[in-house]
C-alpha cells in the first residue's frame, strides 16, 4: 500500500476593519484540477450560471465548518447558504482560500528536544563605529 495523503483543512482568518473579522471559517484544500475550476471562466452569457455555480458548489463541497449567520439565522455550509452571502463576502472567502492553500506549512521540528525547554538563540551585534563618510576608508592599492 502506497502513502496516503491527508487532505488538509485551513482556519481562514481575515483582517481587521474586513467584514468577516472575527468569523470562524474551517475549510479544505483543492486540487489543481478543482483550482482550474476556481479559475473558471466564460465569455458565453448562457454560461455564466453554470461556471459561477460550479465555483460556489466547490466552495460548499469543502466547506467543514463556520459560525456565519444572517436576518433569518445560521447559514448552511451548502450551496443554497453560499448564496445567501454577498457576493463580496464569498470573493473574501475564496481569496484568503486561495492564500492559505498557498502557504508554505512551517517545517517541524528536526529534533527532539527531549522535554526541555530551548534557549534564545543570543546574537551578537558589533558595536563598533563605522566610518561616516567614504573618504575615512581605506583605499584598495593598484
Amino acid at each position: 500500500m502506497g502513502f496516503v495523503l491527508q487532505r488538509k483543512q485551513f482556519k481562514l482568518t481575515f483582517g481587521a476593519g474586513t467584514e468577516l473579522d472575527g468569523a470562524s471559517i474551517v475549510i479544505g484544500s483543492f486540487s489543481i484540477a478543482e483550482a482550474e475550476t476556481l479559475d473558471a471562466s466564460t465569455d458565453d452569457p448562457s454560461q455564466i450560471n453554470a461556471v459561477v455555480d460550479a465555483k460556489l458548489q466547490l466552495v460548499a463541497d469543502r466547506l467543514v465548518s463556520w459560525d456565519l449567520e444572517d436576518e433569518q439565522g445560521p447559514i448552511p455550509t451548502t450551496l443554497e447558504g453560499l448564496k445567501r452571502l454577498d457576493f463580496g463576502v464569498v470573493l473574501q472567502i475564496q481569496q484568503a482560500w486561495a492564500a492559505a492553500a498557498s502557504a508554505v506549512a512551517a517545517p517541524l521540528p528536526s529534533a527532539s528536544s527531549g522535554g526541555e525547554t530551548p534557549q534564545p538563540l543570543e546574537v551578537s551585534i558589533p558595536t563598533e563605529t563605522l566610518p561616516t563618510s567614504l573618504e575615512s576608508l581605506p583605499t584598495p592599492s593598484s
